[in-house]
């Protein structure tokens, strides 16, 4: 009896030991199988990152022209991003694109080439001539200043002076002209502003400008300075009441603060280079009215006059 219990003790631990020797042999078959998944798509991913190509890099050498017209060499690192398998390429030139669009504007500014006087403001026709009026300062060829009684020489005033001043006037209009003398300075006193002018012009002719200006009227009392005022600017005045007294050959003894001198009749005619930026030639011109309303006065001989009229018409030519 106890040999029959030995014998189905040993047969249940077989049994026993076959049911767990069975789990082995499936865990030992599927642990294989799941392994070989995780390295398929381990395999996968690493193709996938073998067929992602490196970032690649390209020089890109470009000639272009900058703002003073001298060529220069650029080159630009261009770098390329990685073609993927969706076929996406994207390239990154920003500095370069950058570069080439300016250099298409400096040329087609170039191209175009300088403004045409017809589309001159009024500024930058007086800023040309400004210009000029310093660079021709030196420079300047031999001029002619002239001096001579306006209105036909005729000096007016009140009372029986008639044939007096009659005398008188081709005395004086000598006497002017004696004062006419040679120059090699352009007419006109620092920067002309365009408070100064009433009108401004230029125009092209036969490859040189020319700039025409029409000065604002002036009126000086007994004492005044050539370089002050719209004319004097542009042109330059007698100055004060001696000075353009002494231009006719006359004194005054009594009444010069009833003495007024109106500029008239200003203008500008220069001719100028615009290789050179010289003035070559032209007219500067006024008409200075004199007005003495009630002084003594000696013009050959002393006399009392009472708002004696006369004029002196003035012109520089280059």
């Amino acid at each position: 009896m106890k040999k029959l219990l030995a014998m189905l003790m040993a047969a249940a631990m077989l049994v026993s030991f076959a049911a767990c020797g069975g789990n082995k042999e499936e865990e030992t078959t599927v642990a294989p199988e799941a392994t070989t998944v995780e390295n398929v798509a381990g395999d996968v991913e690493n193709e996938a990152e073998e067929e992602t190509a490196e970032p690649e890099t390209e020089i890109v050498t470009e000639v272009v022209t900058n703002a003073d017209g001298e060529t220069e060499i650029v080159t630009e690192v261009v770098t390329k991003e990685a073609t993927t398998k969706k076929g996406e390429t994207t390239k990154k030139a920003e500095k370069t694109t950058a570069k080439k669009e300016e250099a298409k504007k400096t040329t087609a500014k170039k191209e175009e080439g300088p403004k045409p006087v017809s589309q001159w403001s009024d500024q930058e026709i007086l800023d040309f001539y400004n210009k000029a009026v310093v660079a021709t300062d030196k420079k300047a060829p031999k001029g002619q200043s002239k001096m001579v009684l306006g209105y036909g020489g005729k000096i007016t005033a009140d009372g029986g002076l008639g044939n007096v001043l009659d005398i008188v006037s081709p005395i004086i209009d000598k006497t002017l002209k004696k004062n006419s003398s040679e120059t090699s300075n352009i007419p006109g006193y620092g920067e002309i502003k365009m408070s100064d002018i009433k009108s401004i012009k230029a125009t092209e002719k036969g490859g040189k400008i020319v700039v025409d200006i029409v000065g604002k009227e002036q009126t000086d009392g007994p004492v005044a300075d050539g370089a002050d005022g719209p004319v004097g600017r542009v042109i330059g005045t007698l100055g004060n009441i001696d000075g353009a007294l002494n231009e006719l050959g006359a004194e005054i003894s009594r009444g010069k603060d009833t003495v007024t001198l109106t500029y008239t009749d200003v203008t500008v005619n220069a001719t100028i280079n615009p290789d050179t930026g010289i003035i070559e030639g032209g007219k500067w011109h006024y008409l200075v009215n004199i007005l003495v309303k009630d002084a003594d006065i000696k013009l050959v001989v002393k006399l009392g006059v009472k708002n004696l009229k006369a004029a002196v018409d003035y012109t520089v030519t280059f």
